[in-house]
């Protein structure tokens, strides 16, 4: 969707007594960033989360654009305890239709795994959508 140009964000711990007026400033003189636009700001959340932070399943959904898809497979999570860690879509161009790609790292209760995982693959099968998971390694 952004064709030509790329959005970079990067999280990193400031040192006390460097302010983030000087971090943007001294990123605006970077010759190979000239013409980019910086923004420099605070970001607060915790360095540590607790147990729904913990990444359990990477599932990836496929298939064609549809209103409400992300929305819906969302849904399917929550009713099962589950917390989206990360998400990620993105349009990948194909000849005659394009396809779109949605990752999904996800907090799945244990208990509730296997009924979760089987709830979105058909979801996901019902919009015509592929479906794959696989547990997350520590």
């Amino acid at each position: 969707m952004l064709g030509e140009v790329a959005e970079f964000t990067c999280l990193a711990t400031v040192p006390a007594g460097v302010s983030l007026k000087q971090i943007e400033k001294d990123l605006q003189h970077i010759p190979d960033l000239e013409n980019a636009r910086i923004t420099v700001a605070s970001f607060e959340m915790r360095a540590v989360h607790d147990k729904s932070g913990h990444i359990t399943h990477r599932i990836e959904v496929a298939g064609p654009d549809r209103p409400g898809v992300i929305a819906r497979l969302s849904e399917m999570f929550g009713q099962f305890g589950a917390n989206i860690v990360r998400l990620n879509s993105e349009r990948q161009p194909a000849k005659g239709h394009d396809r779109y790609l949605t990752r999904f790292a996800v907090n799945i209760p244990p208990r509730r795994a296997a009924a979760c995982l089987a709830a979105v693959a058909n979801t996901a099968g019902e919009l015509r959508m592929t479906f794959r998971f696989e547990e997350a390694r520590d």
